[in-house]
């Protein structure tokens, strides 16, 4: 199992500790430029997925875990992937990240809400993972295997998409 793969575990592990079941959801044709899919999957559009890739990626897989959590692979069941996970806030968004040896946790400024990254040790600095809190949810992003580097343009998209899920309405809250 890759160390990006186990960060995402672990991030998920803060939530609820074990899943439940998943659906996969799928998009049109005609999908792109608006949100489709449930729970997670309904927070992106696949133009906003896509650009994050540079280049189109299949649609996403989701689940619903325990404990209000929702979690959406993109693409579906492949490598590189982008995890978006949404769940009740945390007290500190800071524990979401910290994902221990191997990795430096640094809060973000600018946000509009509480933020922090979890960088991979090394010369390059990898995004593990993106956290925020918004309101009533955290929302967590993790760029599993694409490259998203401190201090670049990939880490301002990969921001910019936090802030849109954590403006867009979930289903809960429709």
């Amino acid at each position: 199992m890759s160390r990006h793969v186990v960060s995402v575990i672990l991030v998920s592990v803060t939530f609820v500790g074990c899943g439940g079941g998943g659906e996969t959801e799928r998009e049109g044709a005609g999908a792109a430029g608006r949100p489709s899919g449930k729970g997670a999957c309904a927070l992106l559009t696949q133009a906003e997925v896509d650009g994050i890739f540079g280049a189109p990626v299949g649609a996403g897989s989701g689940e619903s875990l325990e404990g209000g959590v929702e979690l959406c692979t993109w693409p579906a069941g492949e490598a590189p992937a982008l995890l978006v996970q949404i769940g009740p806030a945390l007290p500190t968004v800071t524990a979401a990240v910290d994902l221990g040896d191997g990795y430096r946790t640094i809060e973000l400024a600018g946000m509009s809400g509480p933020a922090a990254l979890a960088l991979e040790a090394g010369e390059r600095e990898t995004v593990a993972v993106l956290a925020m809190n918004a309101s009533d949810r955290t929302v967590i992003l993790s760029p599993v295997g694409l490259g998203v580097e401190n201090g670049t343009d990939r880490l301002e998209k990969l921001k910019a998409l936090v802030e849109l899920v954590a403006k867009r309405p979930t289903a809960s809250s429709n």
